[in-house]
C-alpha cells in the first residue's frame, strides 16, 4: 500500500508544444522523506491516436535523472485509456529526502494526442 501518491494532471487536449518540459505546468514535488518507488499510474479521458500505436509516453525525474530503466519509460498505447508501469531503474529504488520530482511529457499521440492526462506515482517510506 502507498503512504504517498505524487500526482500530475494535464487538463485538456495534450501537444508537444508547451507540455515538453521537465517541471510540466510547474507541478513539480519536494520529498518530505526517503521513498521507495512502487508504481506508476497514467490514464487519460480520451485515448491518444495515432497510425504506428507510439501514443503517450512520459518520464520521472528525481532531481533531472529518470527514475526508469533506458528505453523503459512509461507508455500509454494508442486506443487505451489507462497504463501503469514499474520498470524502475533498479528494483528497490529510493528517492531521497529534499529530491525534487518532476514529470516530462515526451511523445503524445501521432493523430489524436489524448485528453485529460493523469499521472500518479506510487511511493512507499523506506525503511
Amino acid at each position: 500500500m502507498a503512504d504517498k501518491i505524487l500526482r500530475w494532471h494535464i487538463a485538456g487536449v495534450l501537444s508537444e508544444t508547451g507540455v515538453l518540459d521537465t517541471d510540466v505546468h510547474g507541478d513539480a514535488y519536494r520529498l518530505d522523506k526517503d521513498y521507495q518507488v512502487l508504481d506508476t499510474w497514467l490514464r487519460v479521458k480520451t485515448a491518444p491516436q495515432g497510425l504506428e500505436g507510439a501514443g503517450i509516453q512520459i518520464d520521472i525525474n528525481d532531481d533531472g535523472t529518470s527514475i526508469y530503466g533506458e528505453g523503459e519509460e512509461p507508455v500509454l498505447p494508442d486506443n487505451t485509456t489507462e497504463a501503469t508501469c514499474d520498470t524502475f531503474s533498479s528494483k528497490n529504488l529510493v528517492l531521497q529526502k529534499e529530491s525534487i520530482i518532476t514529470l516530462d511529457v515526451d511523445q503524445v499521440g501521432q493523430e489524436y494526442p489524448g485528453k485529460d492526462l493523469v499521472v500518479e506515482l506510487y511511493l512507499e517510506k523506506a525503511d
